[in-house]
């Protein structure tokens, strides 16, 4: 997995730092993850504001040419008429990267929590990375998710994602 952003420039440490108390109280601090099987982004709310902290994409295991090639595992029979696959493989490999990606970004999560740089997760995603993620998560990353919304907002800019997670949670 290939993060970026402050989650990437300045580690963990800058997000483990306990927030100030609020009229007495604890202040919860609260990550958002949206997902799909290409793209996560992390999100921290700062007051009534997101900011974003950090992308995660999954590394690419094959160059484009190879993903393309239609005739990679196939033979012709001796007859020439039909095409045979040289081996089966249980999963597609499209399948296996998105597992992969939701596998690292649990992982991940558990290393951030482990790391107590968040209190409480809300988790916006994709339904087939939403399912992926549920599977994969710890139960101490779990006991953590206050939301889950299974809708893709990864495409949206960082105003638009604000404006939509406002509509959906109220936190």
């Amino acid at each position: 997995m290939k993060l970026t952003g402050k989650l990437m420039d300045d580690g963990l440490v800058s997000f483990t730092k306990k927030p100030p108390l609020k009229n007495g109280k604890k202040t919860a601090r609260i990550w958002v993850l949206t997902a799909d099987n290409h793209l996560a982004r992390i999100y921290k709310k700062v007051n009534n504001r997101m900011e974003l902290i950090g992308e995660a994409e999954p590394e690419k295991s094959l160059v484009e040419s190879e993903i393309n090639n239609k005739t990679m595992g196939r033979m012709v029979s001796a007859a020439g008429s039909t095409v045979h696959h040289k081996f089966e493989p249980h999963m597609n490999e499209t399948r296996q990267e998105e597992l992969t990606f939701a596998r690292e970004v649990s992982n991940f999560l558990e290393r951030v929590k482990t790391a107590d740089a968040f209190d409480r997760l809300v988790i916006v995603a994709s339904p087939k990375m939403l399912g992926n993620l549920r599977s994969n998560l710890s139960k101490l990353v779990k006991s953590l998710i206050i939301a889950e919304v299974d809708k893709d907002l990864t495409k949206l800019n960082d105003r638009e994602f604000e404006k939509a997670i406002e509509k959906i949670v109220w936190f």
